[in-house]
């Protein structure tokens, strides 16, 4: 395919199906997008963050040569959804959670980000139109199983597993050495830290039957993944107790963790983790 890219793309040839997983430079916070190639047609599995990169992946779909039978928004962060303009001609799905929280909110981050990125995020925001379900789905003669998580790296989540694949894409639910965003607050008042839940989600997560991992942000990885985040997430939890300032906290899980990347999570999770309470 002679596309030429400033992204990277991982290539896992399974039977009938092929994974092309595309991973955004660090400018655009090395998402993930999921392309599933099928006989027939070609699932998308978020849009990424920049308009440049969201325009690579359009591309790398387009050279495919296959439909795209559906493009699948798997939580409302914006690093995730905000190239949706690239797929706009599509058949656009989430979670009836995440469509919610788009149109609640969507306009919202744009109008926050729109000063730093200006042309390279869209105007306003697309809102999916078809909710996704729950349970087994047979998309082109290949079974994806969609579950929804809740209250861990964000609000609403959904997990894809093509499980005749042993394949799982859990999107943010895992990063691979890559400083996890543990800034997300729940609950009807925003004071439920993430960690609890997250954890919960791992433990379960860990009891699929799946070979192959090929998280949210990270290179593809195995299910071994999930102790060490588990493991992460008790250590970072406590570095948060005991830390004095949201500086201190970030220094110290540098400091613990210094062969990870994209501090700018920690600046993320800090800005939350540690504004007053009124704010939070």
């Amino acid at each position: 395919m002679a596309i030429r890219l400033n992204g990277s793309v991982d290539v896992l040839r399974l039977g009938d199906v092929t994974l092309h997983s595309y991973a955004s430079p660090e400018d655009g916070e090395f998402v993930r997008s999921q392309i599933v190639e099928m006989p027939n047609s070609v699932v998308v599995i978020d849009v990424q963050y920049l308009r440049r990169y969201a325009q690579e992946v359009r591309a790398y779909v387009d050279a495919l040569a296959k439909p795209i039978e559906r493009v699948i928004i798997s939580h409302m962060h914006p690093d995730h959804w905000f190239g949706i303009e690239a797929f706009a001609d599509a058949p656009l799905y989430a979670l009836p959670e995440v469509i919610a929280e788009l149109e609640m909110l969507g306009n919202w981050w744009i109008s926050i980000k729109k000063p730093e990125f200006g042309d390279q995020i869209l105007d306003s925001a697309i809102i999916p139109t078809h909710a996704l379900a729950e349970g087994l789905t047979d998309i082109d003669g290949v079974q994806f199983h969609f579950t929804r998580v809740a209250g861990a790296e964000a609000t609403h989540i959904v997990v894809t597993e093509l499980p005749q694949y042993r394949l799982l894409l859990p999107q943010d639910l895992v990063y691979n050495q890559i400083y996890l965003f543990v800034g997300e607050l729940h609950g009807p008042e925003r004071r439920i830290r993430c960690f609890d839940g997250w954890i919960s989600a791992l433990e379960a997560l860990r009891q699929r039957n799946v070979d192959t991992v090929v998280p949210g942000h990270g290179a593809p990885t195995t299910p071994a993944i999930f102790d060490t985040l588990i493991a992460y997430l008790n250590e970072v939890h406590a570095l948060l107790d005991g830390a004095t300032s949201g500086e201190d906290f970030k220094q110290q899980v540098m400091a613990r963790y210094p062969d990870y990347r994209l501090p700018l999570m920690l600046d993320f999770s800090v800005m939350t983790l540690f504004a007053p309470a009124q704010e939070a």
